[in-house]
């Protein structure tokens, strides 16, 4: 039902934690750290590319294309690389309503309403766009095997030595991921074979990776119908496989932890997937020397295991699970007249309304209310409420403030 969300058990008992915490300290949110992990493993979806079906099914492509493919009213959001956070991307759904709700009366379109479960998925959708990347360029590709001394050890057709794997049997799987799971997992082999070879060890740029892919798929443009493609990556899995794999022995999920490597917190991790598959290549004589010193084996890959490891690190801080200040959402509720109307004891009061068991719940209860908010506006002659990313998150802190007392 649309008010009344069943969530897992986990996530039922993280919204405990937090509205016991709440009640107890009406103006402090405290979360302890391991409770901040929780929270941020249960905002990590399973497969965010089931927000394209929402996508399509509310017809939101009737005016938002996809890198070209969908309506020319509003802007390619395929194209647009502004997705930082969960409430950066919300935030701008938000302030764009007004453009929206004019668009919808124009073209004689129901408002899209949306529930709980579907509004996750298509923001998870939206923010996963930058991880897919752009098609790599065939040419660039074809120039940097021999510019990274790929063809002094692997042939391409008739190019090249045989004493590496032939990079011909990749083509029917030359997806990026693909590739950049092979070389990882080739990585102390070629490493050793490089350096007595007096070779240096190639560093690759954040399209590489993609192009060396978009040449190899060329090769096999006629055998395009037997193409395997991995999976572009379950974050949720991907969290497993950062604890199995030794990861997180050095590098930290936890403000709190101590960290051998960089903390997860403070790497730039959301771009495409190749820019992080390439900067973990990079970083791979660092690693190997760490995990020689611990006597750790070289992780390696199989199926999906590296595309749900790198989808887990770029939806690692998706929702930023840090808390608001609720004192500075109540600044925010009363800044932008939301006390008006939703203030305890007015007729369209928060409190007691709405379970907010996720951020996500607010947004979805604040996505339904636009073309009625929008009207009474319109009406009153007041401006719509434009709201940042770090106002949604204080704005989220004091309305589960609220919660507890109805």
């Amino acid at each position: 039902m649309e008010g009344k969300r069943l969530i897992s058990k986990g996530g039922l008992a993280s919204a405990i934690a937090l509205l016991v915490t709440l009640s107890l300290s009406p103006f402090t949110l405290t979360q302890t750290v391991e409770t901040q992990d929780e929270l941020r493993q249960e905002s990590l979806p399973v497969d965010p590319m089931m927000g394209r079906i929402v996508f399509e099914e509310k017809q939101c492509i009737d005016c938002h294309a996809i890198d070209g493919f969908g309506g020319e009213v509003g802007p390619d959001l395929g194209r647009e690389r502004f997705f930082g956070s969960f409430y950066n991307l919300t935030a701008r759904l938000w302030n764009h309503a007004p453009q929206m709700t004019i668009q919808a009366d124009f073209r004689e379109k129901e408002w899209p309403t949306l529930t709980t479960e579907e509004m996750e998925q298509l923001i998870s959708y939206l923010f996963y766009l930058r991880y897919l990347g752009e098609p790599g360029n065939v040419s660039e590709g074809k120039e940097l095997l021999r510019e990274k001394n790929c063809l002094k050890c692997h042939r391409v057709g008739r190019e090249g030595a045989s004493d590496g794997i032939e990079l011909d049997r990749l083509q029917e799987y030359a997806s990026p991921l693909y590739v950049a799971q092979v070389i990882w997992n080739h990585g102390p082999e070629m490493q050793e074979r490089m350096a007595a070879m007096g070779i240096e060890r190639p560093m690759f740029g954040d399209r590489d990776i993609t192009d060396i892919s978009a040449y190899l798929r060329e090769l096999s443009r006629e055998e395009s119908r037997r193409r395997q493609y991995m999976s572009p990556g379950n974050p949720k899995a991907g969290a497993a496989v950062f604890k199995e794999k030794g990861c997180s022995h050095c590098h930290a999920t936890r403000p709190d932890q101590a960290s051998e490597g960089v903390s997860l917190g403070d790497m730039d991790l959301h771009r495409s997937v190749t820019d992080i598959a390439g900067t973990m290549w990079n970083h791979g004589n660092i690693m190997r020397n760490a995990m020689k010193s611990r006597k750790v084996k070289w992780p390696t890959f199989q199926g999906s295991e590296m595309a749900d490891l790198i989808a887990y690190l770029y939806f690692y801080d998706y929702q930023n699970v840090s808390p608001g200040d609720p004192k500075r959402g109540g600044w925010v509720f009363e800044k932008k007249s939301c006390a008006t109307c939703h203030a305890p004891g007015q007729p369209h009061a928060f409190a007691g309304s709405i379970f907010l068991a996720t951020p996500t719940d607010l947004v979805r209860t604040m996505w339904n209310h636009v073309p009625y908010m929008h009207e009474l506006i319109v009406t009153k002659d007041i401006e719509w409420p434009k709201l940042t990313e770090e106002d949604l998150r204080h704005l989220y802190s004091y309305l589960l403030h609220l919660t507890p007392g109805e």
